[in-house]
């Protein structure tokens, strides 16, 4: 019951602590802090680089650009900010929506 309401009360952690450990079960190295992610956040207007939804219209969750399946590293360089919606439609591919964030205006 502790580490349930542990984890309820610290999502964010919780999301910090099962990607690095998955970087590293993989072998791919790299690990993404929660400031790091509130910066690639903010960086980005709180958008979704595929929709164009803002939170906190949407929850935003961190995509890895390379998949870690596919052996992309668990660094904020390889990192994008997708809602849960967008993310999933993704799945294990290897798409690069922020050159097109740039080109359509969802941020600068």
């Amino acid at each position: 019951a502790v580490s349930r309401n542990w984890k309820k009360n610290n999502v964010e952690k919780n999301l910090q602590i099962n990607r690095n450990y998955r970087a590293l079960k993989n072998g791919n190295g790299g690990e993404i802090t929660i400031q790091e992610w509130q910066w690639l956040k903010e960086f980005y207007d709180f958008s979704c680089l595929k929709c164009g939804k803002k939170e906190p219209e949407i929850k935003l969750t961190l995509d890895h650009v390379k998949p870690l399946k596919l052996g992309g590293k668990n660094v904020i360089q390889n990192a994008q900010p997708l809602c849960s919606s967008c993310n999933s439609s993704k799945g294990a591919k290897e798409i690069d929506y922020r050159d097109q964030a740039k080109e359509v205006g969802v941020w600068g």
